[in-house]
Order: C-alpha cells, then sequence, then structure tokens
C-alpha cells in the first residue's frame, strides 16, 4: 500500500481538515445557537444571513482549494520558489476581495441587502436580519486571509495547523457570543446583534494567529519572503480560482432560488425549512475534509508525475469517506427528534418537521459523501471546467426543476424541496462517477 494515500495517512489528513474546514460554519452555527432562545424570527433572520455570508465565502472557495492544490503540486515537483509565490497571491488576492467585499457591504446595505431579505425571508426578519449581515460582512478581509492560510497549510500536507487555528477560533468564539449575547455581570448585554458583533472580532482574532503560526511554523516561514514576482504561476491559479468559484457561484445562485421558492411558508414550516438547511451544510463538512484530503494527496501525485496512483488513490479515499459518513447518517436516522430540539427547544411543532425531514439529509449524506470526494479529486486534477458544466446542468436542469414541480406543483411544500435536493445529490455523485472512471482526461492530469 503506498504510504501516500494509505488509510492511516487519508485519514491523518481529512479528520483535522473536517474541523478546520467547519470554522465559517461553525462560528455561523454558534451565533444560530445563542439567539435561539429568542424565538423563530431571530432563528430565521440570524439563518438567512448565515447563509448568505456561506453563500459569499463559497464563491471565493477558489483561495483556499487553489492554494492548496497547488502548494502540493509545487511541493511535489520540489519546487519552493512557486510555493512561495502561491502563498503570496493568495494573500494578495484574499486582502483585495475581503476589502472589496467589505467595500460593497457598506455601500449597498439600505438596498441590495433589504432585496436578499425580499428574496428569502419576509417582513419579519427583514426588520432584523440586514443589519446583522451588514456586521458580519465587515469581516470578510479576515475570512479569507483564514482562508488562504489553512489552503496553504494542508497543501503542505499540514492539516493540523488549520485544525488548531479552527479550534482558537471557536473557543474564541464562544467566550464573546456568551459575553455579548447574554452579557456578563449584567455589562456588554447585546442580544441579537452581540452575536454578530462577537463574529465580527472573533475573524480579526483568527487573522493574527494565521500571521503568527506562518511566521513562527518552520515549514511555512521558509515560504516566506518580500518579493513579488508571481507572473508565472498566475494563470494557473487564477484558472483554479475563477472556475471553482464559478461552479460556487452556480450552486449560490441555484440555493436562492430554491429558498426563494419557499419563502412564503408559514413561520413555523420557515424556521423548520432553514434549521433542515443548516444541518445539511453541517453535515457535508467531514465529505469536505475528504474533498480537501483527495486534493492534496492527488495535487502530491501530480506534481511528482505519479498519475499513474490517482485511481487507487481515489477509491481508497472514497471508502474511508463512506464508512465514515454512514456513521454519521445513522446517527441522524437513530437521533432526529433529539436533533431537532437542539436546535429549536421551545418549538414542538418545529422539531416534529425537522425530524421528519432529517430521513432525507441522512440518505442524501451518502451520495454527497461519494461526489464531494470525487469533486476534489478533479480539481486536484485540474478538471474544473467539467465541475463547471456539470454544476451548471444538474442545478438548473435537475434540481431547481424538481423543487418547482414537487415543493409546489404537486403541493409536497418543504418536504419536496429536500427531495429534489436528494435528486440533485444522486445526480451529481453518478456523473462524477462517470466523468472519472469512463473519460481519459479525468485520469490525466492536464488531459
Amino acid at each position: 500500500m503506498n504510504s501516500d494515500f494509505s488509510f492511516k495517512t487519508i485519514i491523518r489528513l481529512a479528520l483535522p481538515a473536517i474541523f478546520s474546514q467547519a470554522a465559517i460554519v461553525l462560528v455561523a452555527l454558534l451565533d444560530q445557537l445563542f439567539v435561539g432562545p429568542f424565538g423563530p424570527i431571530s432563528i430565521a433572520a440570524v439563518s438567512i444571513s448565515n447563509n448568505i455570508v456561506l453563500a459569499t465565502y463559497n464563491l471565493f472557495e477558489g483561495i483556499r482549494t487553489g492554494t492548496n492544490v497547488l502548494t502540493a503540486k509545487y511541493l511535489g515537483a520540489k519546487d519552493e520558489e512557486s510555493v512561495s509565490k502561491i502563498l503570496k497571491l493568495s494573500f494578495i488576492l484574499a486582502l483585495i476581495l475581503g476589502f472589496a467585499v467589505l467595500t460593497l457591504a457598506l455601500f449597498v446595505r439600505f438596498n441590495p441587502f433589504g432585496d436578499l431579505f425580499d428574496l428569502m425571508g419576509n417582513n419579519q426578519t427583514k426588520l432584523v436580519g440586514p443589519n446583522f449581515l451588514l456586521i458580519t460582512s465587515a469581516a470578510a478581509p479576515f475570512v479569507l486571509i483564514f482562508l488562504a492560510t489553512t489552503g496553504f497549510f494542508t497543501g503542505l500536507k499540514d492539516s493540523l495547523t488549520p485544525f488548531y487555528l479552527t479550534l482558537m477560533i471557536i473557543c474564541f468564539d464562544l467566550i464573546l457570543d456568551y459575553a455579548f449575547v447574554y452579557g456578563v455581570f449584567g455589562y456588554l448585554k447585546m442580544g441579537l446583534w452581540g452575536a454578530a458583533v462577537s463574529t465580527f472580532f472573533t475573524y480579526i482574532f483568527g487573522a493574527i494567529c494565521c500571521f503568527v503560526f506562518l511566521l513562527k511554523k518552520r515549514e511555512s516561514k521558509k515560504f516566506i519572503n518580500f518579493k513579488f514576482a508571481v507572473s508565472s504561476i498566475k494563470r494557473e491559479y487564477f484558472k483554479l480560482f475563477i472556475e471553482i468559484g464559478l461552479y460556487a457561484g452556480l450552486l449560490v445562485s441555484a440555493f436562492l432560488i430554491f429558498l426563494r421558492l419557499f419563502k412564503h411558508i408559514d413561520p413555523i414550516s420557515f424556521a423548520a425549512f432553514h434549521i433542515v438547511f443548516t444541518v445539511f451544510i453541517i453535515i457535508n463538512l467531514p465529505s469536505m475534509g475528504f474533498l480537501v484530503a483527495g486534493a492534496s494527496i492527488v495535487g502530491k501525485l501530480v506534481g511528482e508525475k505519479r498519475q499513474y496512483l490517482i485511481i487507487s488513490a481515489t477509491r481508497r479515499i472514497v471508502l474511508v469517506a463512506l464508512i465514515f459518513d454512514s456513521l454519521l447518517s445513522i446517527v441522524l436516522l437513530v437521533f432526529p427528534g433529539l436533533i431537532a430540539g437542539f436546535f429549536s427547544p421551545n418549538d414542538p411543532a418545529v422539531q416534529v418537521i425537522v425530524s421528519k425531514l432529517l430521513w432525507i439529509v441522512a440518505i442524501t449524506n451518502i451520495f454527497g459523501t461519494v461526489y464531494l470526494v470525487l469533486r476534489g479529486v478533479l480539481i486536484g486534477i485540474h478538471d474544473t471546467r467539467f465541475i463547471v458544466i456539470e454544476g451548471l446542468f444538474s442545478s438548473y436542469c435537475i434540481f431547481l426543476p424538481f423543487a418547482y414541480l414537487l415543493g409546489i406543483k404537486l403541493g409536497y411544500g418543504i418536504l419536496g424541496g429536500y427531495i429534489a435536493y436528494f435528486i440533485w445529490t444522486a445526480t451529481d455523485c453518478f456523473l462524477f462517477l462517470w466523468r472519472f472512471f469512463s473519460n481519459e482526461k479525468a485520469r490525466k492530469f492536464g488531459g
């Protein structure tokens, strides 16, 4: 068994990556949990804000993934100069895009953000959500620095450092959430707004920690210099960044339309709808860790000119991921009521709806695991154009038509919407399997 993709190597790379991939989601989840006692409207408003923020950062996932893949590739090729260039380019792009998001958030606060809540929310959530969204969006430069840093360390096959960074961020956010939402000794009590403020300061803290680790870690500090000649790797980096971003954009736009379809349901179903959506995001996190493992391992194999091992490595990563994620699906199937009560402790009606929908989440997760691992592998061999084309087809020709048909026309409501989500995920899974095993381009780097 090749040591580069043994079961031990895959797990050692994937498990810390699972947690580090979850940083932004976990911070958002903590916000939602802390505002849970304030009722369904607050839950829905924060959920919508979090979904918008997560969607925005998904558009820039190419910063982390592109940095990861290219760092692994050039590390495998023993090209330290190009590794250094990748790090600098990722930080330049993170700062430019981060401040662009911040500027846009400040400039368009009183109209487009309102329109977003018209799109996905209702009149009650519109009273609370836009300001919450504005405060959390101000953290964008610091979030993208974190993405660039974790992508770089993972490309170095050091997934423990992103794990430590994430752990520090989560603990810091937990402390600030408690202090700002509920107050400490009667001071700093800000309620709903405290969750947004804590997120902002948490990411500033996280960015500072990123710079400290980069400068102190032996594996990374040798790649830090002040030469800004990055032209030789710009084309390769931006190709990955743009195509990964296009794919993410297709998913984001499909989700926005999906949320729009179900915005007029009653408040109880509306809260349940968004809770299940949050569970979907959480349950995908382990698969995202294996996506990172796949991209890192395959990227290194490409750099070492050992593409003939890619298929064997992919099969092994898929097997490990399926074993891991099947256990999570079993938990959802066995304890749906307990999980529903965790997210909405004071609303039994919401709990009933969520419990039923979690069965669909559990089944969908199995197909999603295979799809996400294969997506990471295809990114590792730079087959990102196919990913974009497939995303366009499955999002707009499969997912949205079925969501409208089942959820609206046939009257199944949110149940129909999440059945459509299952169909979409299964379609992605089978198309990615076809691409990998039957198309020669998917087997060779750069084909």
